[in-house]
């Protein structure tokens, strides 16, 4: 409960200053998704502040810079044109969706399903919101490897809080699987 409170409490002032009625569905869309990009991780990190769990809080870390670095440097590498009119050439991954699905996975394998389900709903809005939003930064494929790239991340470095198990991710040349661990006592 602590978690989702967390969260509440840093995406609230969005919702209680309302939709402006000059403001359009895609502008407000679009905004909202900017402030549920920066409250969901600030809430699941802020989770493991209060709650002193600093195994969550170093794999948080962890999951998150390697995220944040893979991000920028792919955009870097990759160069591929927004959709929108700029010339910009940084749309692939979507950095919002990946920040987001990072912090959702981290919920989710840390705390459980229980908390996974609404924090995917919010990373999933986020994402919608890069392409449907007043500037269509991005396109589906550039929000999906964002949303791979965030939960890969959060798979790699994150276990469950409970340590029963861990699913972890492998990614060959030929094959993609995933290994399930499970810790007995």
């Amino acid at each position: 409960p602590r978690l989702i409170l967390f969260s509440i409490l840093l995406i609230f002032p969005l919702f209680i200053s309302g939709q402006n009625s000059d403001e359009s569905w895609p502008t407000f869309l679009q905004n909202s998704g900017d402030v549920i990009q920066i409250g969901l991780p600030a809430g699941a990190l802020l989770e493991t502040i209060i709650t002193k769990d600093k195994e969550g809080f170093k794999q948080f870390s962890i999951s998150f810079g390697v995220n944040f670095l893979t991000t920028h440097g792919l955009k870097r590498i990759i160069r591929k044109k927004r959709p929108d009119p700029s010339n910009a050439r940084n749309a692939f991954p979507s950095g919002h969706t990946s920040a987001s699905f990072q912090a959702a996975t981290y919920i989710h394998i840390r705390h459980g399903l229980k908390y996974g389900i609404p924090a995917y709903i919010l990373a999933s809005y986020v994402g919608y919101s890069r392409v449907k939003g007043v500037d269509t930064k991005h396109d589906v494929w550039d929000v999906l490897g964002g949303a791979a790239l965030g939960s890969l991340t959060s798979y790699l470095f994150t276990t469950s809080k409970d340590k029963k198990h861990k699913i972890i991710p492998t990614l060959t040349s030929s094959s993609v699987s995933l290994t399930v661990q499970f810790n007995i006592k």
